[in-house]
């Protein structure tokens, strides 16, 4: 299994580890309620995320090791960001003949600019829309720069 996890991409075993993690936060909820001997209704919480993230991080293992996502690589063109935080909002890539919207937020990819090369992984059944011939995607697994 830990071979297996090693040819995944780095930016997709982040997610697994960051679902994991969830996991464990839910985990240690469920410790620390039954050392302070709570009630069952106190422990339902921390079992429910222990569970959610649990199941996340073993169904994205899944699609990545049997390869049900798809890969975007490009070159960002712009990018949307909001008005007071400065937040990103939207990025364009520019990928072989087509423009790309992503829009949503980009797991903090550090020093994002205009010229970077990205690369954008999302699930196989992602909808993809078109609006002013720009492609739209609402969702995504993960993103990182390519160097």
């Amino acid at each position: 299994m830990a071979e297996k996890f090693k040819q995944i991409p780095v930016p997709l075993q982040k997610q697994i580890l960051i679902r994991l993690a969830g996991s464990g936060l839910g985990l240690a909820m469920l410790v620390l309620i039954l050392a302070y001997r709570g009630s069952w209704q106190l422990m339902l919480p921390g079992i429910a995320i222990f569970l959610a993230f649990t199941l996340s991080a073993w169904l994205l293992f899944r699609k990545c090791v049997q390869g049900a996502y798809a890969v975007i690589r490009g070159q960002c063109t712009e990018i949307e960001r909001t008005g007071i935080r400065k937040k990103i909002k939207a990025v364009y890539i520019q990928s072989e003949d087509r423009c790309i919207r992503i829009v949503t937020q980009l797991q903090k990819i550090r020093k994002l600019s205009v010229g970077d090369k990205l690369i954008i992984y999302l699930a196989e059944n992602t909808p993809v829309y078109d609006h002013d011939g720009c492609l739209v995607i609402f969702q995504i697994i993960a993103a990182g720069k390519e160097w």
